[in-house]
């Protein structure tokens, strides 16, 4: 049994027609007795109208950078929960430094926030700093159309946190479990797992990653070769 974790966005769906041929290999892929891990950055309702539109076939669907992971019959096998606390907190530099923060949340689930801030400084950034030392959180910061959104989330939660967890629940070697991405948040679990960079991923994959790929399909074609 192999354990195929893909990133969706600019690795699984690059180009429509890409996307298709990824498909196919896909249902192959399960087919023979595989299991594959949707693994994206996107929350569940976003991704879910991709899969639905395209008919994307998965074994497992984890969301938000690992902080969710659902089966294909979309219940929830673990889903994390930031602690109100933290909320309170942030609030105070929200009111501080003119910051918005959106809480990216599945049900009752509190999985990180989104912090949206035109400019960074040092005072703002020690006082998130202490933040984030006091809950043991981590943070991801994007600069896009000139503003910065910094995600916070559970510290030691990423890409790779469900695939610890599939790899447990079926007993499957690491040597078994392939991964795929393009940028920054699949770092973990390129690093942690045979690791596949999309030709056009960030220098910081290409450096972890084991290999690289144009596409899943031709990763998927690789992995048959080799069983």
């Amino acid at each position: 049994m192999i354990l195929l974790s893909s990133d969706y966005d600019n690795t699984l769906n690059t180009f429509k027609l890409d996307l298709k041929i990824n498909i196919y290999y896909l249902k192959k892929f399960i087919k023979e007795g595989n299991i594959f891990l949707l693994n994206t950055g996107r929350p569940y309702k976003s991704i879910k109208r991709e899969i639905r539109e395209y008919n994307i076939p998965y074994n497992y669907l984890s969301c938000n950078d690992g902080n969710i992971l659902f089966n294909n019959s979309d219940s929830i096998l673990y889903a994390s929960n930031i602690s109100d606390y933290i909320y309170k907190d942030l609030k105070q530099l929200e009111d501080k430094f003119k910051m918005k923060i959106e809480q990216i949340k599945f049900l009752d689930n509190v999985l990180e926030f989104e912090l949206i801030i035109s400019s960074l400084n040092d005072i703002f950034l020690v006082e998130l700093e202490k933040i984030m030392i006091k809950y043991d959180l981590c943070a991801k910061f994007f600069k896009a159309f000139g503003e910065y959104h910094i995600y916070v989330y559970q510290n030691r939660i990423n890409k790779s946190t469900p695939i610890e967890y599939l790899k447990a629940k079926y007993k499957i070697a690491s040597d078994n479990i392939y991964t795929v991405g393009d940028h920054i948040n699949d770092f973990e679990m390129i690093r942690d797992y045979n690791g596949y960079a999309m030709k056009w991923a960030k220098s910081e994959i290409k450096e972890v990653a084991s290999n690289s790929c144009f596409m899943v399909a031709s990763l998927i074609k690789k992995i048959g070769k080799r069983r």
